[in-house]
């Protein structure tokens, strides 16, 4: 029961807020990017971009420029000990919590060393190092600065590049048995900066007034109490897709309750329409009778995947329930508690555009995705 008001009292924490207080952004800081949990902004199989990553291997600094071309990792670094330029070359594994291998080379092509390890919700890549002959290891902790997206319209021959920095806004107790973590990105880039102002106003975190307000519940709660480590909420973005008609994104929190000790996830999708910086409801995105052969779709998908239901109760999507859009696929979240009260934290129903293709509005801003036989590839540099 505790445990139910816990998650109850953080959830009045907002996901998105429109209305964000200046002292949100004094209290901001460049900070790492996170992705969707169990899947990446990148799974499309030509959809790509470029990151800037910083951290340490043990106790230098480094810095490194990363591509992701779907489970394939690209770049180079400097490497602190021979302080030469090494090429970068590897894989993640999705379906290994996100483990990765990243080989790093010299300039002749011979391997020196790799980095192993996985990636975690905050989109923060921590292992071990180990050189080639595997006499030397080291830690490694590495997390995003920048990512950078060039965009393209064929039929206009227009380029845009647009950049998005993460930043952090930090609230804790005093007794820090409750803490606060809003990571949000920061776009730059657009033509217009009326739309600009439009778009990170949706995805700034919430009011400092309002996570106060959560923060202060939170400690009253648990103040009588003693744990090893305090409630915590982490908000976190993944960017799913971004092309010149929509830009869709998915806010997770994780919610760590000091009790039970351990953590549970919802997640929020705001969908953007990438040329007036405004938010798009499912009415700008599907037809008018979307609905109902939608909901149908979904309890097919929830027949085939789940062999017992769990004690599922599913009576229609929502209207104001929105999917995540990647490049080769749409994605529907269910947060735990929202099928039932025993559903096994969150469930994921995933579909292809073409078996949405019936119910997509051809006049809308997603009709494009319907356009290509592939999924839509995304040029990327970093200067």
């Amino acid at each position: 029961m505790k445990t139910r008001l816990f998650i109850s009292i953080f959830l009045i924490i907002s996901f998105l807020a429109c209305d964000n207080l200046e002292q949100a952004d004094s209290a901001a800081n460049l900070n790492g990017v996170v992705s969707e949990l169990g899947d990446s902004p990148n799974s499309g199989q030509n959809n790509s971009h470029t990151s800037v990553l910083v951290g340490n291997i043990g106790k230098n600094n480094i810095s490194m420029e990363v591509r992701l071309v779907g489970d394939k990792i690209s770049g180079k670094y400097r490497s602190p000990l021979a302080q030469t330029e090494l090429l970068l070359e590897g894989e993640i594994n999705r379906q290994q919590q996100n483990r990765f291998e990243i080989r790093e080379f010299d300039q002749e092509g011979n391997q020196v060393g790799a980095f192993r390890g996985s990636i975690d919700l905050n989109q923060r890549y921590r292992g071990e190092w180990a050189n080639k002959q595997g006499n030397l290891h080291a830690p490694f902790e590495l997390e995003t600065r920048k990512e950078v997206f060039m965009l393209s319209k064929p039929a206009q021959r227009i380029n845009r590049k647009i950049e998005v920095e993460y930043r952090t806004a930090k609230l804790e107790a005093p007794d820090k048995k409750c803490q606060i973590i809003d990571h949000y990105p920061v776009f730059s880039g657009f033509n217009d900066p009326v739309i600009e102002k439009n778009i990170n106003q949706l995805l700034k975190p919430a009011p400092l007034f309002e996570r106060q307000t959560s923060l202060n519940q939170c400690a009253e709660q648990f103040q009588d109490l003693e744990f090893e480590e305090g409630a915590k909420t982490v908000t976190s973005t993944s960017i799913n897709l971004i092309n010149p008609q929509i830009l869709s994104i998915t806010s997770h929190q994780s919610l760590f309750d000091p009790e039970t000790q351990k953590s549970q996830i919802f997640s929020h999708v705001i969908n953007i329409d990438a040329e007036t910086g405004s938010r798009l409801s499912n009415e700008d995105l599907f037809t008018l009778n979307h609905s109902e052969k939608l909901n149908t779709l979904i309890k097919q998908k929830f027949s085939e995947k789940y062999e017992h239901d769990w004690g599922l109760v599913f009576e229609g999507i929502k209207p104001d329930k929105s999917m995540a859009f990647y490049a080769d696929r749409v994605l529907l979240t269910f947060n735990p508690y929202e099928l039932g009260d025993y559903a096994p934290g969150q469930i994921l129903v995933s579909f292809s555009y073409q078996e949405l293709a019936d119910l997509i509005n051809p006049n809308g801003p997603l009709s494009s995705m319907m356009s290509f036989s592939e999924p839509m590839q995304t040029r990327i540099e970093v200067e």
